[in-house]
């Protein structure tokens, strides 16, 4: 296992002592701290462990999807799980971290046993469609949730001796006679909305509703009542976005490249990551659980951590233009370490069905329309608008 090769790192992670106390407010990271490479073609979604000694990533290379688990703060590599065929969408930790679920569309959700770290997954969840999540029940960690194209919900019990794990539940929605309606939530702004993510505020009353909408919302389960966070654009991907551990702030990706922080009681837009760069939208926003430190990923770029540092001017809003504009993603001009060039398009129709394979596709078709407009001159080419709906499969 590859934990032969790391006896003396593991010893330290658990002796590490955080800067924020358990119940202090935690500070919006204000200085670039590490940047990973992630895999070539970059990184759909980050999280950090509870203990938050490590950080997974769900990288991508040409041809293969691998989960690369970093130390922190030293920004090593742990381990590296070569272990998908397609993107990987989500990935849970365990709440003693000894497991690590990753989801994936090759219809599969893989466990690792992160205390020995075997490079061998120790359960291998088949499913007949993409996947999309994956989460261990709270209350429960031998059965895990997986939500995948197929619109069913199935619940699994992974204590078992057998590889796949065992099948418990099927969720397809009401198949019999409902006498009773506990409360249903319906909102006319949201009909017809695709939702990328929800989470519960650390309060465990609000709820966390990110729609592609370019609306973040809160809703209090008490009252219904909704609040509205405005300023990251999310029309056509899957984007997420995650409160602090204080529950004061929200951090959001964008479509635009940048990353967005709100204040969650009063729904001012407060900060803006816009020094990031990417020249594509930044899909995973991960929040430290016991550090003022936070992660962002893109597709196609580098993966960057962010601590704040009381020395340094506080992160804000430059100006309202800046709030309120978007710099297109091909004007960005990266800094530091130069962003990763996008893979070229690849010939096979699956890799399309992807968000990977179609992003390939459009900055290939972008580049060759740059081309042809500067041969042509005086004839103008329509821009080419990229739309993205759901990852369907054919």
């Amino acid at each position: 296992t590859l934990k032969e090769h790391f006896p003396h790192s593991l010893k330290k992670l658990e002796s590490i002592q955080w800067s924020r106390l358990p119940e202090q407010v935690c500070q919006i990271p204000n200085k670039p701290m590490l940047s990973f490479h992630g895999g070539k073609m970059g990184c759909l979604t980050v999280l950090f462990s509870h203990t938050g000694t490590m950080l997974a990533a769900a990288c991508a290379d040409r041809g293969a999807f691998s989960v690369i688990v970093y130390q922190i703060p030293s920004g090593k590599v742990l381990a590296t799980f070569c272990c998908h065929f397609k993107v990987i969408y989500d990935l849970c930790w365990s709440i003693d971290d000894h497991s690590l679920l990753s989801a994936s569309s090759d219809g599969t959700v893989k466990e690792w046993n992160m205390k020995n770290l075997c490079i061998r997954a120790q359960k291998v969840l088949s499913h007949p469609s993409f996947v999309y999540c994956a989460q261990y029940h709270p209350a429960a960690q031998n059965l895990v949730l997986t939500g995948s194209y197929d619109a069913i919900v199935r619940v699994w019990r992974v204590d078992v001796d057998e590889v796949n794990g065992q099948l418990l539940l099927e969720f397809e929605g009401h198949c019999g006679f409902i006498n009773t309606i506990w409360r249903k939530i319906t909102k006319e702004n949201l009909s017809g909305v695709s939702i990328d993510m929800l989470q519960v505020h650390p309060n465990g009353s609000h709820l966390l509703v990110h729609a592609r909408d370019n609306i973040l919302r809160m809703m209090d389960l008490n009252v219904l009542l909704m609040k509205e966070y405005t300023g990251a654009k999310n029309k056509q991907e899957r984007i997420y976005s995650t409160f602090t551990p204080c529950g004061t702030y929200i951090f959001s990706g964008s479509e635009d490249g940048r990353a967005y922080v709100w204040n969650t009681e009063t729904g001012d837009l407060v900060a803006i990551y816009s020094e990031l760069w990417y020249t594509t939208g930044v899909h995973g926003v991960a929040f430290h659980p016991h550090e003022n430190m936070v992660a962002f990923c893109a597709f196609g770029q580098p993966i960057h951590v962010y601590l704040y540092d009381p020395n340094m001017p506080r992160m804000g809003v430059q100006d309202s233009k800046e709030a309120s504009e978007v710099l297109p993603l091909t004007k960005a001009k990266p800094t530091g370490a130069p962003p990763i060039n996008p893979a070229s398009p690849d010939t096979s129709a699956s890799l399309y069905l992807d968000l990977f394979g179609q992003t390939r596709l459009v900055l290939k078709i972008r580049a060759v329309m740059k081309h042809l407009d500067s041969v042509l001159g005086k004839h103008q080419i329509s821009t080419l608008e990229f739309h993205h709906e759901g990852h369907q499969s054919y």
